[in-house]
């Protein structure tokens, strides 16, 4: 299926961008993890996750199995993110950090939208994946900063800005399965085959696995008082 549609590389310089903001969040993930007493065989675990999914998409695998390699990282990221957040680890995460906290870590959701409103411009994802299409997580990357000044003081606030976000990046999942080259998706002539490629696929692991797991960290945080 994949060997018959063309794939649009982004431009060096977007490409560079996202490699240093990848850089960036692995960084940021295992300071967190760190900071509140994670255990080294989490943030191995972590590191070693990522090393799979980097080889099994550099390796052209993704690219020659669609099915079923492209829904088992896509189900294995969801599936990791929430038995992390509700493990001993997404404990000491909760304990350590404040909603506010929580909330400006998934600011990363607003850069990330901007970029793949550029690749959505030049052709490299297809339009669905941004703001003028079905993905409007960009609203969800403001209203997490915006939450910043507000969550640590009104519970009820916290849990509406929860609340839209986590809806919002719902239907980012969605759309991407949808814009995926599955015989169940919307037969797009551009499909989603970031997965398929490096270094795209860190997108996975690295943003949107991070994400699903700050939801289910501060539904615990915000139930738990």
């Amino acid at each position: 299926m994949v060997n018959n549609m063309n794939f649009q590389p982004a431009d060096d310089f977007s490409l560079i961008l996202f490699c240093i903001f990848s850089l960036t969040m692995f960084s940021l993930i295992i300071y967190f993890f760190r900071r509140a007493n994670v255990s080294k065989a989490i943030q191995i675990g972590f590191a070693i996750y990522i090393s799979i999914v980097i080889g099994l998409s550099a390796s052209g695998l993704v690219q020659t199995h669609v099915l079923p390699l492209v829904p088992i990282i896509f189900l294995s990221v969801i599936a990791l993110s929430i038995c992390l957040a509700f493990s001993q680890s997404g404990t000491k995460i909760m304990n350590t950090y404040s909603l506010a906290a929580l909330f400006g870590f998934m600011g990363f959701r607003l850069p990330l939208e901007l970029i793949l409103h550029h690749w959505a411009a030049i052709g490299t994802v297809p339009e669905t994946m941004t703001w003028t299409g079905q993905n409007w997580d960009i609203v969800a990357g403001v209203f997490c900063l915006i939450g910043i000044t507000i969550v640590n003081k009104s519970r009820v606030s916290a849990l509406v800005i929860q609340l839209v976000t986590f809806a919002l990046l719902i239907n980012v999942l969605r759309v991407v399965v949808m814009s995926s080259p599955f015989p169940f998706s919307w037969g797009l002539s551009n499909p989603l085959q970031l997965v398929l490629y490096f270094p795209y696929v860190l997108i996975a692991p690295l943003f949107v696995g991070p994400a699903i797991f700050c939801h289910m960290v501060i539904f615990r945080k915000i139930f738990s008082k």
